[in-house]
């Protein structure tokens, strides 16, 4: 989590199942002051699978990264052996991917921070709808009723900030009828377009737009996303 600023166009996932675009810095200033001011304090769930231990020693380290001067190394050893500890796949000195790192530390972040009295209490309250009543609302209200059903178990800042929502629909070949499922997500695995499919999706642009000026050897983020969704 680099500290400086570094904006990026990054994908958000609403409620509402529209993509949108916006450029936000990879680890932002919210979530590094949310750790600095302590305000984590106020959510950790001592009865996650790692005890809060992973969120407190991240914070220990945003706070550490914040106080050291620019460029200045910080010594990683104590949040490694914590990591390690609970995530035992990225123990040894061996190579390990980057992304599923990232993927693993989210997701600990977010059972970490998950405590939360008065959310507690409304998950004791959540209305489950039947699947006949849910097969007759429309894909955005089904969207919304399991993003909030999610949300209201899952109320961690880590989830507000990074998590997503997905449909996937299956349709019948006989009945015709679609079925809808919505997955959470906290990370996509966008592909890179090969180079044909990247000038065909320019020509659709620059008829949209006479003054685009993207080149045949650039890619976009939106023509990931539109690879992504084939």
């Amino acid at each position: 989590f680099p500290l400086t600023p570094r904006c990026h166009p990054d994908v958000t996932i609403n409620p509402s199942l529209s993509v949108t675009l916006a450029p936000r810095s990879y680890c932002s200033s919210s979530v590094q002051s949310y750790f600095i001011r302590g305000e984590y304090k106020k959510r950790l769930l001592f009865k996650s699978p790692s005890c809060g231990e992973i969120a407190e020693r991240f914070a220990y380290l945003v706070n550490v990264m914040n106080q050291q001067p620019l460029h200045k190394a910080v010594n990683m050893r104590q949040f490694r052996e914590t990591i390690v500890k609970w995530v035992p796949q990225f123990s040894g000195y061996g190579q390990h991917d980057a992304h599923e790192f990232l993927r693993s530390l989210i997701d600990c972040l977010a059972e970490d921070l998950n405590g939360d009295s008065e959310n507690n209490q409304q998950r004791d309250k959540i209305d489950e709808m039947k699947d006949d009543a849910l097969s007759k609302l429309s894909p955005l209200q089904q969207g919304k009723y399991w993003w909030s059903r999610h949300f209201l178990l899952n109320s961690s800042y880590i989830t507000k900030v990074f998590c997503g929502q997905m449909i996937s629909t299956t349709e019948c070949t006989v009945c015709r009828n679609r079925y809808h499922c919505f997955d959470p997500f906290y990370d996509l695995s966008l592909p890179i377009p090969s180079r044909e499919d990247r000038c065909g999706i320019i020509g659709t642009a620059l008829r949209r737009k006479k003054n685009s000026r993207v080149e045949a050897n650039e890619c976009t983020l939106e023509q990931c996303l539109r690879n992504f969704s084939k």
